[in-house]
């Protein structure tokens, strides 16, 4: 499946006021296996590997565009790119993560809930395989998976709780300096109004 003419329109339109946010919705269902549209059924002539060949082409030029948008529409490239990565087998994620954590880090301040869950979701099967890559952000990655635990979304709540829970199985030096601070700050979360929450933050504390 190749859709180079409208993707690079796509993104083009992620720096539009009022499409940009629409059009970042859209790069989900370019990657994502829809029942209703891009699909064999549909009459879709759908490659094999056709993601990996999709983030090749197109994750450098959302990168691209990121650097060079306005404050305002920064997140219509984040929420692009979190869902490209979201559909991404891990072997190629582990990769390419070297070069994106940067990246990944700042959507995770992104206003935008679904920014938040999609790069959470990303992030969480990766976190066992990536301490040498974690290693010099793992401050800030931790400060910004505590303050997610405070997120209005339950979603993002729990995916963060999650992340936090995975982290304990890195090497133990990398996680000792911070190991009163995350305790003391998954206190919160253990009185959530959510018993979802409540249950994730009980395991997440334990293990820390």
């Amino acid at each position: 499946m190749m859709l180079r003419g409208s993707t690079g329109t796509m993104i083009g339109l992620l720096s539009d006021r009022s499409l940009g946010p629409l059009a970042a919705d859209m790069f989900s269902l370019l990657v994502s296996d829809s029942p209703d549209i891009l699909n064999k059924a549909c009459h879709a002539d759908i490659r094999i590997m056709f993601r990996q060949r999709f983030f090749t082409e197109n994750v450098p030029k959302l990168v691209q565009g990121f650097h060079a948008a306005s404050g305002d529409d920064k997140p219509n490239y984040l929420k692009a790119l979190s869902h490209v990565l979201n559909c991404l087998p891990k072997q190629v994620l582990m990769t390419e993560l070297p070069s994106l954590i940067s990246l990944l880090l700042e959507a995770l301040s992104c206003p935008d809930d679904v920014v938040q869950l999609s790069t959470l979701t990303c992030l969480e099967p990766l976190l066992l395989d990536a301490a040498e890559i974690l290693r010099v952000h793992t401050d800030t990655f931790i400060s910004k998976l505590l303050r997610l635990t405070s997120s209005p979304s339950m979603a993002v709540r729990i995916t963060a709780l999650k992340c936090i829970l995975a982290l304990t199985k890195l090497p133990l030096h990398m996680l000792l300096p911070y190991k009163q601070q995350v305790i003391r700050a998954l206190a919160k979360p253990l009185d959530d109004k959510k018993r979802l929450v409540r249950k994730e933050a009980v395991e997440a504390r334990c293990q820390w």
